[in-house]
């Protein structure tokens, strides 16, 4: 398979992926033929790109993390919790339920992380435009996660931390819906309203939701600058909870690399490089480092430019050489010739020089 940006599509591709639209459905399984009318409606969900069916990357099968079923639980899940507390469904009993419902999605997604043996995020995912806010939740949950196994959190931290994660942006549910969903800029006075979601979120979850008040702090710090320049306290450093700064990074890396309506996605590398260039000021230099071991700067199936010239499609992904993938020759050289820069001490000088559309 390989992936090709939106306005790279034609007509008569075939999907190699399933898309999924407004209400988590499935609108086109892998195997359909693309016709414009497809390809606009693609479009207007808010993927950046699909995979599809190419016979020279037939090889090329980057791995989702998790299964599907599992992500869009998750999603089902966190469209609950922003409705009952946009509802104000606060009763003993709701809360035992939803302190149950909780679990049973967080706790399964743990379950298959700790025990997958490779752990690398290597596909290009597209979120459509109106789930955005909840896929996005359960992309930095499992985002968070991944950070929290690497660091050797035990089963209890990595719980509450996924719970945080999930509902970091809980606080969301008590601003006005016109404010949340302007694509333009806020007024000042609109921005200090949205600012204050850290607040009531961390106070939610703290009372409703029962996560220690060290959890908690996912949701009232994730906006902290690790200089100190964040909000709502501008705290520093170590100030800032484990919790808020590992939610900090997950949550800017997956919107950055989101299609919205008003700006295009970045690939993974890009993400990336802004995370390194804001290491130390904005986020925690630590967690940057242990991100980078997970996340694929060149996804499966993208096609690169290398420093040879030459183009080429990513075919595999090392979790010990996350930079220097095996490659397949697409043009400039010999078509269809393999280069696997982590492997080949003869290909040590070259590298990926960027993405390309």
């Amino acid at each position: 398979m390989r992936y090709y940006v939106v306005s790279n599509l034609k007509r008569g591709m075939t999907l190699a992926q399933p898309v999924f639209g407004e209400r988590s459905e499935v609108v086109y399984s892998d195997g359909q033929r693309l016709m414009q009318k497809e390809i606009d409606m693609i479009s207007r969900l808010g993927y950046p790109g699909v995979y599809v069916e190419d016979q020279r990357t037939v090889e090329v099968t980057p791995q989702l993390l998790l299964p599907r079923e599992l992500y869009l639980d998750a999603v089902a899940a966190l469209k609950y919790f922003m409705d009952m507390a946009k509802h104000g469904e606060r009763s003993l009993k709701n809360r035992a339920a939803d302190i149950e419902r909780q679990h049973n999605v967080v706790a399964p997604i743990i379950d298959v992380l700790r025990k997958k043996k490779r752990r690398i995020i290597e596909c290009v995912e597209g979120k459509p435009f109106r789930e955005y806010d909840n896929y996005h939740a359960v992309s930095v949950m499992v985002l968070s996660l991944l950070v929290g196994i690497e660091g050797g959190m035990t089963d209890e931290k990595l719980y509450e931390l996924g719970v945080a994660a999930l509902l970091h942006d809980i606080g969301n549910a008590f601003l006005p819906a016109e404010i949340l969903g302007r694509p333009g800029e806020l007024t000042d006075e609109e921005y200090e309203l949205v600012k204050k979601h850290v607040q009531m979120g961390y106070e939610y979850l703290h009372e409703y939701h029962e996560l220690s008040p060290e959890a908690s702090m996912g949701a009232l710090q994730h906006h902290e600058n690790y200089d100190g320049t964040g909000y709502p306290n501008k705290l520093k450093r170590k100030q800032i909870s484990l919790v808020g700064r590992i939610i900090a990074v997950a949550d800017v890396y997956d919107a950055l690399v989101s299609r919205r309506p008003y700006r295009a996605a970045k690939y993974a590398n890009e993400a990336l490089d802004v995370l390194e260039q804001s290491s130390d000021r904005k986020f925690d230099p630590d967690i940057v480092n242990v991100f980078m071991k997970f996340v694929a700067p060149f996804p499966g199936g993208v096609p690169v430019l290398l420093t040879t010239g030459e183009h080429a499609i990513v075919c595999h992904n090392y979790a010990e050489s996350l930079r220097r993938p095996k490659l397949l020759l697409t043009e400039g050289g010999a078509i269809g010739e393999y280069l696997d820069l982590a492997k080949d001490p003869e290909l040590e000088k070259v590298k990926i020089r960027k993405i390309v559309e």
